[in-house]
């Protein structure tokens, strides 16, 4: 097993907070906040179209939101994806998980009700890595977690541009579009054309869709498929089982708190509201 490890990676900071946020992260984690540490927290609090959001650090590196609740992160992934579709004025497709009963039996027993629960589910834990809803748009960054980061090296949770998406051919899309303006797939996508950022390996001609412009940066770049894991639901006193099917990928831009722990972020959002 030793022989078989080939890069050894260690933390050379470990730093939760310095200064002047550490004394106000420990008065409020004590519940009790001085004065003077309210007036920072409300002076480093975001108002609508905060400026500061496209200055300096901010204006120059990908700008991560860090937050409590799986449930913001989705909420907050979505806002994201509506600003920067719109600021790169494309169009912005929503993705909703493919959910059937693995007995045909059992599909008179999934309420439209129940169906709604199992879209709720927020928890990657709970959905296999298998989001309920994606925010999709050409220029995105996603976290790959599907076992194509084994095949390519790569680490779980890589960072990854979407280049394309490769849709059903019973897709219909609008002839006309308004960047930002939410669009609902009707048909799961046959792939998605992602990039690995600063990667020096190409894959072959015939493992890539033959309508990718012929000028097109092949470096770290790949196609992602579906996938599909089983779900368990409770109806009445039994359970059934969930065949769900979607991409495994999120949003890169909002994490948990217990993602973000030993990552190092040069423009961070926090979410400090006590819930």
């Amino acid at each position: 097993m030793w022989r078989s490890i080939h890069r050894v990676v260690t933390l050379s900071v470990n730093v939760r907070a310095r200064d002047v946020l550490a004394r106000l992260q420990a008065e409020m984690r004590a519940g009790s906040i001085t004065d003077e540490m309210w007036n920072l927290y409300i002076s480093r609090r975001l108002q609508p179209n905060d400026r500061r959001l496209t200055e300096g650090l901010f204006a120059e590196n990908h700008v991560h939101f860090v937050v409590h609740r799986h449930r913001i992160r989705v909420m907050r992934s979505l806002e994201n994806a509506k600003a920067q579709s719109r600021a790169l004025q494309v169009p912005l497709y929503i993705l909703q998980a493919k959910d059937v009963t693995v007995r045909e039996e059992d599909q008179e027993k999934l309420t439209n009700e129940q169906h709604i629960q199992l879209l709720r589910r927020v928890n990657p834990e709970h959905t296999k890595g298998l989001a309920s809803f994606l925010p999709l748009y050409i220029g995105m960054r996603l976290l790959l977690s599907s076992k194509d980061c084994v095949r390519f090296g790569i680490m779980k949770g890589c960072p990854c541009i979407l280049r394309d998406i490769v849709f059903s051919e019973h897709e219909v899309l609008p002839e006309k579009t308004l960047s930002g303006h939410e669009i609902k797939l009707q048909h799961m996508p046959v792939s998605l054309i992602l990039q690995v950022e600063q990667a020096q390996w190409s894959l072959p001609l015939t493992e890539l869709p033959s309508t990718l412009p012929a000028h097109i940066d092949r470096r770290g770049l790949f196609q992602l498929r579906p996938s599909y894991d089983y779900l368990r639901m409770q109806v009445g006193t039994e359970y059934v089982s969930i065949r769900r099917t979607s991409f495994l990928v999120t949003p890169a831009d909002t994490i948990t708190v217990y993602a973000a722990q030993g990552s190092t972020f040069k423009a961070v959002v926090a979410d400090m509201y006590p819930r």
